[in-house]
């Protein structure tokens, strides 16, 4: 079966890194001239297609391009996702790295399109950021470069990722609802959307089972469809008398049609969120949450990163990264 050539392979073929492979071929800093030559040579031989990259400009010596891959139904002004961005951009410009983001369309993700910063070689690294059609992963990945990937993983493959305590911060959520008395809890998240809401939703079933507490699948309400755009929520005829929520965003969505419906948070149904995004604060009231450690796990990914660069082989695994619960106004204890 035909195996499409990558930088990976040149790089093991002339015994020299991938980011050195990258950095001849694309013209940058870094690679003497000797061995640049011998690089382009070699790829040309092999029949390896790349272009060189054009108008990129360093904002100072040997500073190196990583790539930001994000699928677009994710950006959105005040997401989860615009913060993480932000984090990353400023933690690769303390490391002399500068940060190529890419939005990717979601034609392109299910044509497989590579992102135009890979296809120009622009980059020598890439950041894999928030969950991605395995098939599209899998395109991107073969071109060889060194990369990490930050809120998801291939839980089939062997690859470095960072991600937040999803599992077990969704468990202390529940718990928390729990030890307020609630024993009718439902869950709101499509949990087969992305690996995160699926950690998220096992977190809510563990903490149930664990209190000996029924798990009732009409409280298990769907929030986007099979192309992850959100969906209007569709409530059982019996209303629990709380629910969990796989990230703030829904849960403030929830607050306000609970309102519509005549329903009082947390007076008739207690909500707790996920994340501590902006929308734990602009919700009225304000939602009790699982803060995630942000800070932490971007410099954890831009060290990941590092590492895979100097070292093709490096592997680490899935780093797993704590939070805590921020508790507000939005869960009211009930009597048995």
């Amino acid at each position: 079966m035909y195996k499409k050539l990558t930088m990976s392979d040149i790089a093991k073929d002339l015994g020299v890194s991938t980011v050195t492979v990258s950095k001849a071929l694309s013209g940058k800093e870094g690679v003497s001239d000797e061995v640049r030559s011998r690089i382009i040579l070699r790829a040309s031989e092999l029949g390896y297609e790349y272009h060189k990259a054009k108008n990129v400009e360093t904002s100072g010596a040997g500073a190196i391009f990583v790539g930001i891959i994000i699928m677009d139904r994710f950006v959105s002004g005040d997401s989860f996702y615009s913060n993480i961005l932000t984090a990353l951009t400023k933690n690769l410009v303390s490391m002399n790295m500068i940060a190529i983001t890419e939005i990717v369309e979601r034609n392109d993700e299910k044509n497989c399109v590579l992102p135009a910063c890979v296809r120009n070689a622009q980059v020598s690294a890439l950041i894999m950021l928030g969950h991605m059609d395995e098939k599209y992963v899998d395109n991107v990945l073969a071109e060889g470069l060194p990369y990490v990937f930050m809120d998801d993983y291939l839980p089939h493959s062997k690859t470095n990722s960072v991600v937040a305590d999803n599992l077990h911060g969704c468990y202390l959520m529940t718990k928390l609802l729990i030890e307020a008395g609630h024993k009718d809890i439902g869950f709101v998240g499509s949990y087969k959307a992305t690996n995160s809401i699926m950690d998220r939703y096992l977190g809510y079933r563990k903490a149930l089972y664990e209190n000996n507490l029924n798990v009732r699948h009409d409280s298990i309400l769907e929030d986007r469809d099979e192309d992850g755009d959100f969906i209007e929520l569709s409530f059982p005829e019996k209303m629990p008398t709380a629910f969990v929520c796989n990230c703030d965003g829904i849960a403030f969505q929830l607050v306000n049609t609970l309102k519509e419906m005549g329903k009082r948070v947390p007076e008739d149904v207690s909500v707790v969120g996920f994340d501590d995004s902006i929308h734990a604060s602009l919700s009225t009231p304000a939602l009790t949450t699982f803060r995630i450690d942000m800070d932490a796990m971007v410099r954890d990914v831009v060290g990941i990163l590092r590492k895979s660069m100097e070292d093709s082989d490096y592997y680490v695994g899935r780093v797993v990264v704590a939070g805590d619960i921020v508790r507000r106004d939005s869960v009211m204890a009930i009597n048995d």
